[in-house]
């Protein structure tokens, strides 16, 4: 009896651990699938290159990837981390290192209970992605909802109803913009009935509502085009659209609440929406950086508010070309903007940013040159150096280089005391020399280095980088004479000015 009593507690000792082991480990969205060509299972696809973001990451920042080979039959897998609260996710099809660009846009919430079961096939140009499994409901409604609208889409309802309105010509304008208001009326109230009428929780119906097919947001881009480009040089046109935009802007708006904290993309629009409200709004047709800082400050609150001064200074969410700012202003806001930043690891991420200070010490960081010499910073001192940091599958690193290349890099291209330093950020030497032929990201005329270890480089880790394009200009002494780079025309600006004023 003595004997049965023991076994039983011992097997009772052994249950409870093995409990606190099953509670201790915590669940992870699991991915399986397979990856087709023309319905057959081959692997001209090799890779997947998966993307996702940590919870209040601030935008165009920290954001983490790795990469998935496929096997023969095409077939993969792999689990993305567990977090507190839904996260965003994306993916890349892969083929020798060069991106299938169609999936760029396909963004995702996922959540720890997720189990999917996945089927990629690629038809001719046609890309079609199939969820099943536990969760999947969310990923086909996001791309359900994906056709309706947004600003980052191409072929959408919004965009086809917009072009038979043929809102570029002035005859009946006032007329044109009332079908406007109208069809985008009927377009949110379509989305609104798709979304309350899935089984997903109240939640996560809330945080879709905000981050996909924010049709809101494309009638106010719509909108700004019109009064700031088509109509620039119209001034009776210009009255219209501006009496249509602050009639409706109200109305065509989402609620804020903490839950927009979770939407990375809407929080990046919802600050251009109040930079082109204050352009429209403007007697000048240009605004300032201080004016949108104020009105981020004044209009939001709390999570929200802390979300947007951290986009608008780590991820430049707002910025728009007809803004005046200068580094000297940027950084005096971006001092004061640092009372609100409350959450610790984007308070870690700030406080690097602001290593970046107008007229700091560049650090010395040192790269593998492509033919395997070293190549420091300080080596390239006595020259203005533009930094161009980038990696294989950025699309936004493609756009910057192709648009300075084309346009500017000719204007440089032989001063002695100008270099532009093209650093890649890949997860291996081969896809950085891949890259580095494609001609996609970077040019053979630049000094292209790469920084091993990719984001976990000293130089990239010192300022806390995980996003790209990073592009800051280093004057003659080796201090930093740029931070803030509104695309190829500043960039090129900001150099001139930097090789002028030594």
């Amino acid at each position: 009896m003595k004997i049965l009593s023991t076994a039983f507690m011992a097997f009772a000792v052994l249950c409870n651990i093995n409990t606190c082991i099953a509670q201790s480990i915590k669940p992870q969205p699991i991915f399986k699938g397979t990856i087709t060509v023309n319905g057959k299972r081959i692997n001209t696809m090799d890779t997947i290159e998966v993307i996702f973001h940590r919870p209040y990451t601030p935008y165009r920042t920290n954001y983490e990837n790795f990469s998935i080979t496929t096997n023969k039959a095409g077939n993969f897998s792999f689990k993305l981390p567990n977090f507190p609260e839904p996260a965003i996710m994306s993916f890349w099809l892969m083929k020798n290192g060069r991106a299938i660009t169609e999936m760029a846009r396909k963004r995702y919430y996922f959540e720890n209970t997720d189990s999917i079961n996945l089927n990629i096939d690629k038809s001719g140009v046609a890309l079609s992605i199939t969820f099943k499994g536990n969760g999947a409901y969310k990923y086909r409604l996001i791309d359900e909802l994906a056709h309706l609208g947004s600003p980052a889409e191409i072929d959408t309802e919004f965009r086809k109803g917009v072009k038979q309105l043929q809102l570029g010509k002035p005859d009946s304008l006032q007329i044109k913009l009332d079908h406007l208001n109208e069809f985008t009326s009927r377009l949110v109230g379509k989305k609104n009935d798709i979304i309350r009428h899935s089984n997903l929780s109240d939640r996560m119906k809330t945080l879709i509502n905000y981050e996909h097919a924010p049709i809101f947001s494309d009638w106010k881009f719509r909108m700004s085009g019109l009064y700031s480009i088509t109509y620039k040089n119209d001034p009776i046109s210009q009255s219209l659209i501006k009496k249509n935009f602050n009639l409706n802007k109200e109305k065509f708006k989402n609620i804020p609440s903490d839950d927009l904290a979770l939407c990375p993309t809407q929080l990046n629009f919802l600050a251009r929406e109040e930079a082109y409200d204050l352009l429209i709004n403007s007697v000048t047709d240009s605004i300032t950086l201080k004016e949108l800082y104020d009105v981020l400050l004044n209009k939001y609150s709390g999570i929200v508010r802390e979300r947007l001064v951290a986009n608008l200074f780590l991820g430049f969410s707002g910025y728009v070309s007809q803004m005046k700012f200068d580094s000297k202003t940027t950084d005096e806001l971006m001092e004061d903007g640092k009372k609100y930043i409350t959450i610790p690891f984007v308070k870690n991420i700030y406080s690097s940013q602001q290593k970046l200070a107008i007229g700091r010490q560049v650090y010395d960081g040192l790269f593998k040159g492509f033919d395997g010499n070293s190549v420091s910073l300080n080596s390239l001192k006595n020259k203005v150096v533009f930094i161009d940091l980038w990696f294989t599958g950025c699309g936004a690193c493609a756009k910057f280089h192709h648009d300075f290349h084309k346009d500017f890099y000719h204007l440089l291209k032989g001063k002695e005391d100008f270099v532009y330093l093209s650093i890649s950020v890949d997860s291996s030497i081969e896809k950085w020399k891949n890259g580095l032929e494609s001609g996609i990201y970077t040019s053979k005329e630049y000094l292209n280095v790469y920084a091993e270890n990719g984001f976990k480089h000293p130089f990239a880790k010192h300022y806390d980088l995980s996003g790209a394009p990073f592009l800051l200009v280093i004057d003659k002494k080796g201090e930093i004479y740029a931070n803030t780079i509104n695309g190829a025309k500043d960039a090129y600006g900001l150099i001139l000015s930097a090789i002028k004023e030594l």
